[in-house]
């Protein structure tokens, strides 16, 4: 069976990614005002556990500062989605 379609027949079958814009870049900018101040008051309760001398200190402060160096990429990712 062959079918045979004109031009006016065919439909476009893109993807509108408008909804993902706006989701995406709300989402992000939610995680960076939430993220950022949390991240650096334990980014002060780390320091506060390495004066001390607790292992918790060294674990508490990696953690933190890779958070914020992934917070660092979020306002990249935040230009992406809105271009």
């Amino acid at each position: 069976m062959v079918l045979n379609m004109s031009e006016e027949e065919v439909t476009n079958c893109t993807i509108n990614h408008k909804v993902h814009q706006y989701v995406f870049s709300s989402v992000y900018i939610l995680v960076l005002t939430v993220g950022v101040p949390s991240n650096i008051y334990s980014l002060y309760h780390a320091a506060v556990q390495l004066k001390q001398k607790n292992e918790l200190g060294v674990y508490l402060m990696n953690l933190t500062v890779s958070d914020l160096l992934y917070l660092a990429s979020l306002p990249l990712w935040l230009q992406y989605f809105f271009q």
